[in-house]
């Protein structure tokens, strides 16, 4: 929620994903699940989405997202994800970022995303790799109940009645990702909590070599996991252990295949 430590750490990440996803739903009926606070729906409406619907379980989440953002068109429900509370084809098109390595029940989920989506209709999904985050014998957020590599998040999107079109990762920049090779050569990949300090460090040390150096700037003063350019999305050609995120672009099929 805005205002929150965790909400400067991750706003930047989280919003680049509706950026993505607001250039494919511009003229469509959108439902956003696990939605949170709502800001990403407002994107979407924002960039011309015909409609957008934000639905998450947390009470508290709604009446803030009500509060904030129902004047720009953005409709609220309280909803379960494997639960949807929508009619069958009631979507163009189905927006669910960092929501599926939360749930237990994942082929409900997906299956529940197919049932309330048109023919045709669009699934954007978006999940981290288990290849780059899984560091130890459990997932790294205690928050996730599973975590996969593409092989598995691609069957479970297909055994619900999708065909994957498009693949893309949203990875590190080269800068970001030099502070990522530093931490693990000091044995510290699990401790990444605040890029800024260090960028001040290297910019620092190249001032003082004579450098140019680095332009970017923090969110905040107080904390900041990522600053503007820390992340980039870009099409995959195939899946990649350095992908941080995948983000799947999938169409209902045409032939009900969910069993």
């Amino acid at each position: 929620m805005p205002g929150e430590i965790a909400w400067e750490m991750y706003y930047l990440e989280h919003r680049q994903r509706y950026e993505f996803a607001a250039e494919r739903c511009r003229g469509l009926a959108v439902l956003d699940v696990a939605s949170g606070v709502g800001y990403g729906s407002e994107l979407l409406m924002h960039a011309r989405a015909r409609a957008a619907v934000a639905a998450d379980l947390a009470l508290d989440c709604i009446a803030i997202g009500r509060r904030l953002f129902s004047a720009n068109g953005v409709f609220f429900a309280c909803a379960n994800a494997v639960e949807l509370p929508f009619k069958d084809g009631s979507f163009d098109a189905v927006v669910s970022f960092e929501t599926i390595e939360h749930l237990h029940q994942v082929r409900d989920f997906v299956t529940a995303v197919c049932r309330v989506l048109r023919p045709q209709g669009l699934f954007i999904c978006s999940s981290p790799n288990k290849e780059f985050t899984m560091r130890r014998e459990k997932p790294s957020n205690p928050h996730h109940q599973i975590e996969m590599t593409y092989d598995e998040l691609a069957e479970t999107i297909r055994s619900g009645g999708f065909e994957i079109t498009e693949l893309f990762s949203q990875s590190h920049s080269p800068s970001y990702s030099r502070f990522l090779d530093l931490l693990d050569q000091l044995g510290r990949v699990e401790e990444v909590i605040c890029y800024s300090r260090f960028l001040g460090i290297e910019n620092a040390l190249r001032k003082l070599l004579g450098r140019k150096v680095w332009s970017l700037r923090p969110s905040s003063p107080l904390l900041s996991r990522a600053v503007h350019g820390d992340f980039v999305i870009e099409p995959l050609a195939k899946p990649s252990p350095r992908s941080v995120t995948y983000i799947v672009c999938a169409r209902k099929c045409s032939t009900d295949i969910t069993g």
